[in-house]
């Protein structure tokens, strides 16, 4: 480590910065508050893979990096595998029955979500889904939903029941 380095690092250990980290003295290494890597971590929020580089990369950026992955989820499609061999583009999100094996598997990530959006504007998957009324009242952060259904029209408004998420 180079004697500006050193230099410093003596000053912040000084200082009241160096009084809200806490020193490793054997290789003069700084260990950053929660807050500080949640910080570092926001400012990644719409670069997913990013994110999952990082929530593999160290143990105190899993759960900060999870809830920001998760905070928006797309539900879309199952794709045919006659398609799925022949496409070379991928639809964005997950197919409703994969998050809910996903949801199984790590429940906490039901927390994470704010945002759902549901996509339907070709195939018509969505009314023959059984994943779909499984999954949604497990999201109880939820602040938004929206579907895109193709075939939606005005006059097909329905009231949902009120107990309903």
């Amino acid at each position: 480590m180079s004697a500006h380095l050193y230099a410093l690092l003596g000053w912040i250990r000084e200082t009241s910065l160096g009084r809200n980290f806490k020193w490793n003295t054997s290789s003069s290494t700084v260990v950053l508050p929660q807050e500080i890597k949640d910080e570092i971590l926001g400012y990644l929020w719409d670069d997913k893979r990013a994110l999952g580089a990082c929530a593999l990369a160290c143990r105190a950026f899993l759960d900060p990096s999870q809830k920001l992955i998760f905070s928006k989820v797309i539900v879309s499609p199952p794709t045919p595998k006659r398609r799925a061999r022949s496409s070379t583009t991928q639809r964005p999100g997950l197919t409703a029955t994969r998050l809910a094996r996903l949801l199984e598997s790590i429940p906490r990530l039901c927390r994470y979500v704010q945002h759902l959006e549901i996509r339907d504007e070709e195939d018509e998957w969505l009314l023959k889904d059984t994943s779909i009324p499984q999954i949604l009242p497990r999201f109880i952060n939820l602040r938004a939903l929206v579907i895109n259904y193709r075939k939606f029209r005005y006059s097909d408004i329905v009231s949902w029941p009120d107990n309903f998420l």
